[in-house]
């Protein structure tokens, strides 16, 4: 684009102008190397050069011909006016209005940072809350304008349990019967993937428990924890992957563990009849635009069966975030706290029976006793030095110290 005007508003217009002559459907984004508030190019003596290529934002040009009347304000609104969600998991449904009224692209792309809370938002702008506190909700225009609209939102009423920051849906198996958001023959008996592979199998891919994930890709940099429990009914090895199967099936991510010998997010290891935990750093750094990200389970290489349960993927900033909000509505009393030499650890609380669990931080269960009454008693010998966390069935929780 040699010989472009220097004016920023002038040369917005001649990109939309020019690329309209030849495309009637536009999607691109260049964010500047020298930050203004509106740069987004880089200028340099030879030519204009994108700096960096970033999604900021995205300009759609649904027909022929120049914009002719760009947004200059957008203000953002909650639904009834409302700027909270109180209810647990509560949804608010953001609008938009822009100004001017004739502006020819009265749409937006929604987004959402989060503060001191976390929210996620839909492209149709409702809000989910995920735990309390401060969000900021964003509108931006998508005519080339670069206005944007805000709105602070706060949060509260949210109760975190173990997982619910994890991006794997239906990773403790909580119906029975049925995996749900799982693809592959397994089935679920007592919150526990029972996976039977047939006999015959001669790769590790001929018997597959899955599941498709999505890591954003302006996070694939950003540090993750994956973690699940399994064992076998007599021992054999076992193989887990993240792999895009638009690419090649491609490992798009990358771990130290030694038990990736490759380095990317591919792992194989032995089980044994023991329920044992697995725990494996990943960060998803060979992730392309186009990625079909899935999380495999492979053991079609012996028919032994294997169980699975508490997969979890989690960025590791939240995991710490999951463990000091745990909320509780029910009373609990847990002691001592810490735990002493006698390795007995007594759980009591104000209503009756019901199911009670030991998680660590990550949120694998590592224990469970169903509850005569409203005091359980575990033998905590087998768990090492560490915060643990005790909650009920009906979510009720708290941490105590081994």
């Amino acid at each position: 684009l040699k010989g472009t005007p220097a004016d920023e508003t002038a040369m917005m217009k001649y990109i939309v102008d020019a690329m309209n002559k030849h495309l009637q459907f536009v999607s691109f984004v260049i964010k500047g190397k020298k930050e203004t508030p509106k740069s987004r190019i880089w200028i340099s003596s030879k030519a204009w050069i994108p700096a960096k290529l970033i999604v900021v934002q995205d300009i759609n040009l649904d027909e022929p011909g120049a914009v002719k009347i760009f947004a200059t304000d957008i203000t953002v609104t909650g639904a009834a006016s409302s700027k909270s969600i109180t209810v647990n998991k509560g949804t608010l449904q953001m609008s938009a209005a822009i100004l001017p009224v004739d502006a020819d692209f009265q749409r937006v792309k929604w987004s959402v940072t989060n503060e001191t809370g976390q929210a996620t938002i839909s492209e149709t702008g409702l809000l989910t809350a995920r735990t309390n506190g401060t969000v900021t909700v964003k509108a931006d225009a998508i005519d080339g304008s670069w206005v944007q609209g805000t709105s602070e939102i706060t949060i509260s009423g949210q109760v975190i349990k173990p997982g619910d920051l994890s991006l794997i849906k239906n990773g403790f198996f909580d119906t029975e019967g049925v995996t749900t958001s799982w693809s592959g023959n397994a089935i679920v008996v007592d919150g526990v993937a029972i996976c039977s592979p047939a006999a015959g199998g001669e790769n590790v891919w001929d018997w597959q428990m899955n599941q498709v994930v999505a890591v954003a890709y302006e996070d694939k940099d950003v540090p993750y924890t994956f973690t699940f429990k399994a064992w076998a009914d007599a021992p054999r090895s076992m193989n887990v992957d993240f792999e895009d199967s638009n690419n090649g099936y491609s490992k798009y991510g990358v771990s130290t563990s030694s038990m990736a010998p490759n380095g990317t997010s591919d792992w194989t290891f032995d089980l044994t009849t023991k329920p044992t935990v697995y725990t494996f750093d990943v960060k998803f750094s060979n992730m392309a635009v186009n990625c079909n990200q899935s999380l495999q389970f492979m053991l079609g290489k012996s028919d032994i069966v294997v169980h699975i349960d508490s997969v979890m993927l989690t960025k590791n900033s939240d995991i710490l975030l999951s463990a000091s909000k745990l909320m509780s509505a029910n009373s609990i009393n847990v002691y001592p706290n810490p735990v002493g030499s006698s390795n007995e650890l007594t759980v009591c609380f104000s209503s009756e029976n019901g199911k009670v669990a030991i998680y660590n931080t990550l949120g694998q269960k590592l224990m469970e006793k169903a509850a005569n009454g409203n005091l359980v008693k575990f033998d905590v010998t087998s768990l090492r030095k560490g915060i643990y966390i005790v909650k009920l069935s009906d979510g009720t929780s708290q941490k105590f110290i081994k």
